[in-house]
């Protein structure tokens, strides 16, 4: 699981420093560099790490030591350590509750990554616990986001819904931390849970939201509209103007793009496809079921020039890993029949 660095917390703005702390050049104790440390951690400059590894060192003994350890640790895959180190730190100083809410936050996911599922999910609930201010903090919504996380790896998809809900409507009411955070990527989330769900009323919702509110995933609102509306909705009609607005909207949409071709497969619209696989072949050239899908409906069209040109060309590129490539749009060792194809048409 992937640690947060971004984490800031509130009404420290007076111990903001513009370096990492060496306690060996300052009369500063162990919790002000801690607490600086945390601050500094939003910055993703390595700052917070570095002054894990100076508090490690310098005050190897104390509470906040014993934590730095603990974070050196889980950056080392040391996961067994780590849990010891983050109970220790919290068992020598419950009282600081910004030490406790933060070792309770990596060693959830420390528990993570060795699979302890239900301490993980424990862990990330009593940060939750943690009185919260008015406004939810970057620890808080981090919680939120590690524990949705648990919940989907355990298939409890309800409850990771739950928590991504929460995550949105935490950062409304604090905008201010919306650039720390992938905002957006958050709706795309919430569609794909309620579509596991079934919940596809509120799924669509988060599409048009995409659609009307979104900078940088727009195509991805229209393109997951589509599929409810090809798919499930039965509007076929109204699902492939989605999916034409998507790959209108961004040509590098690949999924997009591999599902208008489908779509015009099945419509006998053959004249259409080879453009769109021309896109798709700018988005993934090294991908030679491309190539030879589009000298297939050139013959179909009786282009024959094209056919054996595109054929030849996807001789170039291997056929292993086809399916994970392409994102499962296409399955097919497309070698053997480039091939036979050129062996018959194109001496």
């Amino acid at each position: 699981m992937k640690i947060h660095k971004n984490i800031v917390l509130p009404l420290l703005a007076c111990l903001i420093a513009t370096s990492s702390v060496n306690s060996q050049t300052t009369n500063e104790d162990p919790r002000e560099i801690f607490m600086s440390g945390l601050i500094l951690r939003i910055q993703k400059k390595g700052m917070f790490h570095t002054n894990m590894i100076n508090l490690s060192k310098s005050f190897p003994d104390s509470s906040y030591g014993i934590f730095a350890k603990g974070y050196l640790n889980l950056n080392q895959s040391k996961y067994e350590d780590c849990i010891a180190d983050f109970e220790k730190a919290i068992k020598n100083n419950s009282n600081d509750i910004y030490l406790s809410r933060e070792s309770f936050f990596y060693k959830g996911i420390c528990n993570f990554d060795i699979s302890k599922y239900d301490e993980a999910i424990e862990d990330f609930t009593k940060v939750l616990e943690f009185k919260e201010g008015q406004e939810p903090s970057e620890t808080y919504i981090n919680a939120l986001l590690e524990r949705s996380k648990v919940y989907n790896r355990i298939k409890k998809y309800d409850l990771a819904k739950e928590g991504i809900s929460e995550v949105i409507e935490s950062l409304k009411k604090n905008k201010k931390l919306i650039q720390y955070y992938d905002y957006e990527q958050y709706h795309v989330d919430r569609i794909s849970l309620n579509y596991t769900l079934k919940n596809y009323a509120a799924a669509l919702e988060d599409c048009d939201w995409l659609i009307k509110e979104s900078k940088d995933k727009k195509d991805l609102g229209y393109f997951y509209r589509g599929q409810f509306k090809y798919k499930l909705l039965d509007d076929p009609e109204g699902g492939y103007e989605d999916y034409l607005k998507a790959a209108q909207t961004n040509p590098k949409n690949f999924a997009a793009l591999a599902t208008i071709v489908e779509v015009l497969n099945k419509k006998g619209e053959y004249k259409k496809i080879p453009s769109y696989l021309t896109l798709a072949i700018k988005v993934k050239p090294q991908l030679g079921v491309l190539y030879y899908a589009r000298g297939y409906f050139y013959a179909q069209l009786g282009d024959r020039v094209n056919s054996c040109k595109d054929m030849r060309e996807s001789l170039k590129y291997s056929s292993e890993d086809v399916e994970r490539d392409s994102e499962g749009y296409y399955s097919m060792d497309h070698l053997p029949g480039a091939n036979s194809f050129i062996n018959v048409n194109c001496r």
